[in-house]
């Protein structure tokens, strides 16, 4: 592969990033030329409606339409369709920018989006200002985890030990979808929110609420949403809610609870639910999807594996500070699964008023959708190898890709839970690796459209040779 050169992405970007309310006089004139122009929209409109509505086919889609003929990438893309017009931006400059655009006060130009509209609604919890608040709350929660990771290592550890030995010693061919998505909820609620109490079926709530969130997001609610999802929260709080490890021990809840009490008389009524529910929804939905990437991904790449046996073999005692280190290749081997496969591949904000986005005018209540999935692909910063697993990129020249490296999204609302998805990804493949070999005999995963990453079909892998260190 080519190496890539050096320069700084910020002279890379070459385009200042603005965004600026639109004068009463260019709302008008654009608003008449928009309507000049609908009879000639009508088509686009249409086709873009029908393949977004099609969750197979949005990200080809959007990738077409991106690329110019020369293979250099548009920074911007308009997408008419009858659900409202979509603004793409797909440069590192212009997320960046968006993502740190002020979202509340005097003069607020973005809003909160479809994508918040849909978990905020779905919740309970439509009023954004309060919603902004809990967003604060829970950013101050996560930070502990940065603070004194050491616990929570050794906790994520215990885990993945336990659920790779059950692999082990069941049958040499296994679906790892469920299995994962009970770890990933267990990983959380006993790590970050030290539940003493059983776990079963938890999984299975959250992937539900997850599959009924994608359903409500690609532009229809089915019409017994409220019903079931009001009814899987209060399941989930029936069954983790009275945990005493939970409500008793943990700096996570404490915390929670204190919001709670501020806001509302009782822990008991639908505001503990609801905040309860968010949380372990949230800790649920960014690091699964990774989890499974992360175990195709490696199954398919044998010297990598080899590899980290290899660093594993050689990395000392002090296990929590070789998880904590970011010069290794498990380090990277995550990162490289994160950049291809981000859990979150497309943020959406809503232009509160009209706007100009880099001379781009963008109607009131328009969405503007940062495309994370398409950047952290883009040749011109990954190199013409950007579509493959190669995890040397991220040892070759770290600095090189902090700036695009946008999985976890950007600015003060990025996410909340990185600290934990990252550490719990690198637990369960040192664990992995630790444990044996294994491999995918299936074709490659491809992503389909959804409230998250999604998969067009289970991950199956086959156990191979067991070691036993």
């Amino acid at each position: 592969m080519e190496a890539l050169d050096n320069r700084s992405l910020h002279n890379h970007a070459g385009h200042p990033f603005t965004l600026v309310a639109a004068t009463p006089l260019q709302s008008r004139l654009h608003r008449v030329l928009d309507v000049l122009a609908a009879p000639w929209l009508l088509p686009r409109r249409w086709r873009n409606s029908r393949v977004l509505r099609d969750r197979t086919r949005p990200y080809h889609y959007i990738g077409q339409l991106a690329r110019r003929a020369d293979g250099s990438w548009r920074r911007y893309l308009r997408l008419p369709t009858f659900a409202g017009d979509y603004h793409v931006l797909i440069g590192v400059a212009e997320i960046r920018g968006l993502m740190h655009h002020p979202r509340m006060g005097q003069g607020e130009l973005v809003g909160d989006g479809r994508q918040f509209l849909v978990i905020a609604d779905a919740l309970g919890r439509m009023r954004l200002s309060k919603e902004r608040q809990d967003a604060k709350q829970k950013r101050n929660i996560i930070a502990h985890l940065v603070s004194g990771p050491e616990r929570f290592i050794q906790t994520m550890r215990s885990l993945s030990e336990q659920r790779v030995r059950g692999w082990w010693e069941g049958a040499p061919i296994l679906l790892v979808n469920p299995e994962l998505s009970e770890f990933t909820a267990e990983v959380y609620l006993r790590s970050v929110m030290d539940l003493q109490g059983p776990v079963e079926g938890v999984g299975r709530m959250l992937e539900e609420q997850v599959d009924l969130l994608g359903q409500a997001f690609a532009y229809h609610k089915p019409a017994h949403f409220n019903r079931r999802f009001d009814e899987l929260k209060r399941q989930l709080v029936a069954r983790i809610g009275n945990d005493p490890g939970l409500l008793n021990s943990t700096d996570y809840t404490h915390r929670l609870n204190a919001y709670i009490d501020q806001h509302y008389q009782s822990q008991q009524d639908e505001a503990f639910a609801t905040g309860l529910n968010g949380a372990v929804l949230a800790g649920y939905v960014a690091p699964f999807p990774s989890f499974l990437a992360l175990v195709d991904e490696l199954g398919r790449h044998r010297h990598y594996r080899q590899a980290l046996r290899e660093e594993l073999q050689t990395q000392g005692q002090d296990y929590s500070a070789y998880i904590r280190r970011d010069d290794t290749l498990l380090h990277a081997c995550v990162h490289e699964v994160l950049r291809l496969h981000p859990a979150q591949p497309f943020l959406f904000r809503a232009a509160s008023r009209d706007l100009l986005l880099n001379g781009h005018f963008i109607r009131q209540g328009s969405e503007l959708v940062a495309d994370i999935y398409h950047v952290l692909r883009l040749p011109e910063l990954w190199g013409e190898d950007a579509a493959r697993f190669r995890p040397e990129r991220f040892q070759e020249d770290p600095e090189r890709y902090r700036q695009p490296f946008l999985a976890y999204s950007s600015g003060p609302n990025n996410c909340t839970g990185q600290m934990f998805s990252r550490y719990s990804l690198k637990v369960l493949l040192a664990e992995l690796v630790r444990a044996g070999d294994w491999e995918v005999s299936d074709e490659p995963l491809e992503h389909h459209f959804h409230f998250a990453l999604a998969m067009n079909r289970p991950v199956r892998i086959r156990l191979k040779e067991r070691h036993h260190d």
